[in-house]
């Protein structure tokens, strides 16, 4: 559902409470209240507390850095570090210049 309704964009700019790296609080949106109204009146989820609600949004929001590629370009190491690794390896030197 948050998916559809929010988006990747909107996601970054917002956590559930607003408590970290200055981003907005959902929670304070009409639009948060109209998600759980419809979560516990859906026939899918409607057993959902609202702190399981709370759990699923805020996770939502907290990976919202790592979708769309986020995960690996934070992870792809810079290229002058891959080079020097490299150069490492022919020499046979196997450590790493990230250990020095």
């Amino acid at each position: 559902m948050l998916r559809k309704i929010t988006g990747n964009e909107l996601a970054l700019k917002y956590s559930l409470q607003g408590k970290n790296k200055n981003k907005a609080a959902f929670d304070q949106l009409a639009l948060y209240k109209v998600i759980c109204r419809a979560v516990q009146t859906s026939d899918v989820a409607g057993n959902m507390t609202e702190k399981g609600i709370e759990k699923v949004v805020s996770r939502w929001f907290s990976g919202a850095s790592d979708r769309h590629g986020g995960r690996a370009k934070r992870q792809k190491p810079a290229p002058q570090q891959d080079a020097a690794i490299e150069i490492n390896r022919h020499s046979g030197d196997e450590t790493d210049v990230a250990d020095d």
